[in-house]
């Protein structure tokens, strides 16, 4: 038996969770850790982007080497950016229902509250 197709209403449900969720720990990093997390993104965001081509002229290379230590902070660099654009798309997503809600009342006539 196949499972049943997922309505794209059950998806975006479960989108608003994990960027929801991304938004308070990414929230939390910037209240806790300060610019010290600004930085490591930063630092994460060239060190991830220079991995990816090493990586792949170490793939066109053939010779693969395993650097526990590096690859396991290159693996929480990009689970911190990764963390950091989903709240990046949540915040978007409120400012779009924020500017709705207020073309909305406009549209009827009630004053902002």
């Amino acid at each position: 038996m196949e499972p049943a197709p997922e309505r794209p209403i059950a998806r975006w449900v479960r989108l608003r969770g994990i960027t929801t969720t991304a938004f308070w720990i990414d929230q939390w990093l910037r209240d806790h850790v300060g610019r010290a997390y600004t930085a490591i993104l930063a630092i994460g965001l060239v060190l991830g982007i220079s991995e990816s081509f090493n990586s792949i002229a170490g793939s066109f290379g053939g010779g693969h080497r395993f650097d526990l230590a590096r690859d396991t902070v290159v693996v929480l660099f990009q689970a911190g950016l990764l963390i950091n654009q989903l709240a990046q798309v949540h915040l978007w997503r409120m400012e779009q229902r924020a500017r709705r809600a207020e073309r909305q009342r406009e549209k009827e006539g009630r004053p902002a509250p």
